[in-house]
């Protein structure tokens, strides 16, 4: 019972083993909380396509804005650099690799404008095919909730919202409950089943494992 609660004895080897993993996830999450939170934050808020209050004749958003500010600035030095130096052949090259790549970049910032707004658009119908997945390759009484669920929540644009806290409650209670099956306290043999002939009262040798069907493996 102790070792399935976690307290178990190591060895300097073995404990410093056990403690690598979740040390590992802990440097990893000061990481990303210190250098990548903020930035993300700023990628996935809702307001992100707003236009600036003083600019009410443009509809691009905060990022395009910046972006377009940054290629006039870029245009302008272009300029400035052009009438200083002389119009030789390794300037307008360089001038002409200085447009391509603004050009690149802006494609680029648009693109990704657009894979975001598909997928917040989307991003239902992508969990609802993800769980038809799961339930298809793992067949039994629990993931047969899930199915349950996108059959008859999803067609309803209203039920998105709940349909998401309910699979997100569903899928808690059955990893807690394969983990809970996991430990040793857990009869299994409760679960097994022994087939029987109705003429005769001795057992054919076929067991059940119910916990399989009901999805405990």
């Amino acid at each position: 019972v102790l070792k399935d609660i976690g307290l178990e004895r190591y060895g300097t080897a073995g404990l410093f083993v056990k403690l690598l993993t979740p040390t590992s996830f802990l440097v990893f999450v000061i990481l990303q909380l210190r250098y990548f939170h903020v930035p993300f934050l700023k990628l996935s808020a809702t307001d992100r396509y707003r236009t600036l209050p003083d600019n009410s004749n443009t509809t691009r958003s905060d990022d395009e804005g910046n972006l377009q500010n940054i290629t006039e600035d870029e245009d302008d030095n272009l300029t400035s650099d052009l009438t200083e130096q002389s119009k030789g052949r390794d300037g307008s090259l360089r001038n002409w690799m200085k447009k391509k790549v603004l050009a690149a970049a802006e494609l680029w910032n648009r693109f990704t404008i657009f894979l975001w707004r598909l997928g917040e658009i989307h991003v239902f119908k992508l969990v609802a095919l993800i769980i038809i997945i799961v339930s298809v390759n793992e067949v039994s009484a629990l993931t047969g909730v899930y199915v349950l669920l996108v059959a008859i929540l999803l067609p309803i644009p209203r039920a998105n919202i709940l349909l998401s806290h309910l699979i997100l409650i569903w899928t808690t209670i059955i990893i807690l409950a394969k983990m809970i099956f996991q430990l040793s306290i857990v009869d299994t043999e409760y679960w097994k089943t022994s087939c029987q002939d109705k003429n005769s009262n001795s057992s054919d040798g076929n067991v059940t494992d119910n916990a399989i069907w009901f999805g405990l493996e």
